[in-house]
């Protein structure tokens, strides 16, 4: 699926100094990255929105929510009852939300756009901005019930998780979740598929991998098969 950029600014990259090329001008405060793996397989939908129907979303949605809710209290360190929040713990561990995730690092952008190896399709990372002001910026204390939004905003979370903190993690909140969002996307990179390894490789090169991502057991042993098994390099 197509997104429509704004000033239609596109670029194809095929190594990390291209992309670091690509994106000069997009880079600083206000401006969000994100990176999937497959350019044309999802389009920019948070992921109530991929797998339940326009006219079922609202109540199936919030049917998952206050039950992760429910049951997510005795894994919380620090127990919160705000309704975003949950939302962002939720989405930050696969719930499925009306929350699109993004981050205001674009090497942690790219990271995500190369980490799965499937050399069949070409990656891509999408860039957004809240200037000018036309997608808004908001906190916590500037959203009633997010299930009740009539436009789209950018939400920039507590840090609940680690992951959140090391992933520089920004969201989306999507008013409609089964439709694309478009909003003030202002350039989509296309990292072509037969370069996907060698980014991959030289972001591990620069210390852009999973166990720092995703500091937990789970992603030092990530980290350790993807750089035996996938990119070839041997571990002290």
């Amino acid at each position: 699926m197509d997104i429509d950029v704004e000033k239609n600014c596109s670029s194809e990259v095929k190594n990390l100094s291209e992309y670091l090329k690509a994106i000069e001008k997009y880079v600083g405060e206000g401006y969000f990255y994100r990176g999937q793996d497959r350019e044309y397989d999802e389009g920019l939908k948070p992921k109530i929105g991929r797998n339940l129907s326009k006219d079922a979303s609202s109540i199936s949605e919030e049917k998952i929510f206050y039950r992760f809710a429910k049951e997510s209290v005795a894994y919380q360190k620090n127990r919160t009852s705000m309704i975003l929040e949950i939302l962002s713990l939720g989405q930050h561990y696969g719930l499925a939300t009306r929350l699109l995730d993004w981050t205001e690092s674009p090497l942690v952008a790219l990271f995500f756009a190369v980490e799965n190896l499937d050399l069949k399709f070409d990656s891509v990372v999408y860039i957004i901005t809240s200037h000018p002001v036309k997608l808004r910026s908001i906190n916590i204390d500037e959203i009633g019930n997010p299930f009740k939004i009539t436009e789209d905003y950018i939400y920039h979370p507590f840090y609940i998780a680690p992951q959140m903190m090391a992933q520089s993690s920004i969201f989306t909140i999507h008013h409609e979740p089964t439709l694309d969002f478009s909003g003030n996307i202002q350039m989509k990179v296309i990292i072509k598929k037969e370069a996907i390894k060698e980014i991959k490789r030289e972001l591990w090169q620069n210390g852009i991998t999973r166990k720092i991502l995703f500091p937990d057991l789970y992603g030092l042993a990530d980290t350790v098969n993807s750089q035996v098994l996938e990119l070839g390099k041997g571990v002290d």
